[in-house]
C-alpha cells in the first residue's frame, strides 16, 4: 500500500491526468481573468487560490488549492506535488486546471511567496511559457496566483 503515493507522484511528475473525487470542486466554465495583446502573444491570469487540501509524508507534499476569479468565482483548481530536498527548499510540479486548458508548472519552492516556470499547456494555453508567481494573500490558507505567459 505504500506504493500508493509513490504512483501518484510519478502520474503527476509525468503529467498525465488524475481522476477527480466526488470532493473536488466544481468549475464555472469561461469565467477565467484573462487580458491578452494579440499581436504579441501574451497573458495574465491573476486568481486567488484557497487551499482545500495539503497533505504531508515522509519525502513530498501535496498541496491542491481551489482557484477564484476577483469576485470570488470558482474558476479552477490547483495540484502542486513538492518533493523535500532539505528543510528550507521543494522541487515541485503541478498543474493548474481552468476551463479551458491546463498549465503545468515546476520549480523550486524555498517560501511562501515563490516563483515556478510554467512549462506547457493544454487548449487555451497550448505551449505556454512564462511564469507563475504565488504570494500569501490575506487569510493564511489563501494566496494569490500571478501568471505571465510569452507564448
Amino acid at each position: 500500500m505504500r506504493t500508493l503515493p509513490l504512483i501518484v507522484g510519478l502520474l503527476i511528475l509525468l503529467g498525465l491526468p488524475l481522476l477527480a473525487t466526488a470532493a473536488e470542486p466544481t468549475v464555472t466554465p469561461d469565467t477565467t481573468t484573462l487580458e491578452t495583446s494579440a499581436n504579441l502573444g501574451r497573458a495574465t491570469i491573476v486568481v486567488t487560490g484557497t487551499a482545500s487540501r495539503f497533505t504531508r509524508s515522509w519525502g513530498y507534499d501535496v498541496r491542491r488549492a481551489a482557484l477564484k476569479d476577483r469576485h470570488g468565482r470558482l474558476v479552477g483548481r490547483s495540484h502542486l506535488l513538492c518533493f523535500l530536498i532539505s528543510k528550507a527548499e521543494r522541487d515541485c510540479r503541478g498543474v493548474y486546471v481552468f476551463p479551458r486548458g491546463h498549465l503545468m508548472v515546476a520549480g523550486i519552492v524555498q517560501a511562501n511567496s515563490y516563483a515556478l516556470a510554467v512549462i506547457g499547456g493544454t487548449g487555451l494555453y497550448d505551449n505556454a511559457r512564462g511564469a507563475v508567481r504565488v504570494s500569501p494573500s490575506g487569510a493564511l490558507a489563501n494566496h494569490r496566483v500571478f501568471f505571465q505567459l510569452v507564448g
